[in-house]
């Protein structure tokens, strides 16, 4: 497949997507301050991915293997660091069934 082929898959594949996700028009309501909330849905958001998807077609091969490679240093940089410096790295796992015990063996 070419570039065009897999970029127009996932044009149609996004916005296959966004028609099937429903928006609640109560949320929409003037005031409402919970949530995200997208203008102009679905118009934007297609426009969004047509605008990045022909911006992205237009970069050159060179650009895409600087960006390979560059993606390639960070996942590598970031997996090692994550190996040494991560916070679940001593925690303890524990089965859902004997949380209560646990919990309550704590506390007394």
């Amino acid at each position: 497949m070419t570039v065009c082929g897999i970029g127009g898959l996932l044009l149609l594949f996004g916005l296959g997507m966004l028609t099937y996700i429903e928006q609640d028009d109560a949320r929409h309501n003037f005031g409402h301050t919970g949530g995200f909330i997208c203008p102009w849905v679905p118009l934007l958001p297609i426009l969004s991915i047509l605008i990045n998807m022909y911006l992205l077609l237009n970069l050159g091969a060179d650009t895409w293997m600087r960006v390979s490679i560059w993606l390639l240093i960070g996942v590598f940089v970031y997996v090692i660091y994550g190996r040494t410096h991560s916070s679940l790295q001593h925690a303890v796992y524990v089965p859902a069934s004997h949380v209560d015990e646990i919990y309550q063996s704590s506390v007394e």
